[in-house]
């Protein structure tokens, strides 16, 4: 996407869609705005919610009540222009210093998968796997499913990821556990029990009692 930077026009709409956040026109509720209003502009909004997100993203003290708002607005416009989304959950996922971007676009990801995006979202989840005991309960495992789902839904494009990755994978430095699940989530693969039964021994590793079900 292209118009990132705030220039007359975008800054004036930029400043509108900050008002309306609170606007009586739609009785002062941003939950109207975001899921209702502005999905009904379809990808001329992308622009602005891109820009909007960034600026409460780069605030310590912002409620994350407002990015998800807008993350759910982008996800809705997806279903009518999913290419265009696409490249917003690629860009949210691309600001490594940034949870809030991060988790963005691996919630849109999951919705609209890339291809491209898998490897990043591999090394996303890689640490929230190591860091789940380190986090705050909620938020780890919060993190952790969310990368694993964006993850699950990115190999459905290419299964042979997945086998390559076990391959090449070190079960002494990585959660190599994980790619074991991803295979047996793989659709339409009918090897996939096979192919996993000879690549993981019988103790291949200890599985979060909050592993998503099969």
């Amino acid at each position: 996407m292209e118009r990132y930077t705030s220039n007359g026009v975008s800054a004036d709409v930029l400043k509108l869609l900050i008002n309306l956040e609170t606007h009586s026109s739609h009785h002062g509720i941003p939950e109207a705005l975001y899921e209702n209003l502005i999905p009904t502009l379809g990808e001329r909004a992308l622009d602005y919610l891109y820009q909007r997100f960034n600026l409460l993203s780069s605030d310590e003290k912002t409620n994350r009540f407002i990015p998800d708002l807008i993350t759910k607005a982008i996800i809705v416009i997806g279903k009518t222009y999913p290419e265009k989304v696409k490249v917003v959950g690629k860009n949210f996922l691309n600001k490594n210093n940034n949870d809030l971007c991060k988790e963005a676009g691996l919630s849109i990801l999951k919705e609209f998968p890339d291809l491209a995006s898998i490897n990043k979202i591999w090394e996303i989840h890689k640490f929230n796997t190591k860091t789940l005991g380190q986090q705050e309960s909620k938020k780890g495992s919060f993190n952790y499913i969310l990368s694993f789902e964006a993850l699950k839904s990115c190999v459905q494009l290419q299964s042979k990821w997945v086998e390559e990755s076990i391959e090449n994978s070190d079960p002494k430095k990585e959660p190599t556990y994980e790619l074991g699940w991803l295979l047996l989530n793989l659709q339409n693969h009918k090897e996939a029990l096979i192919i996993f039964q000879l690549f993981f021994p019988t103790n291949w590793g200890v599985i979060p009692y909050w592993r998503i079900e099969l």
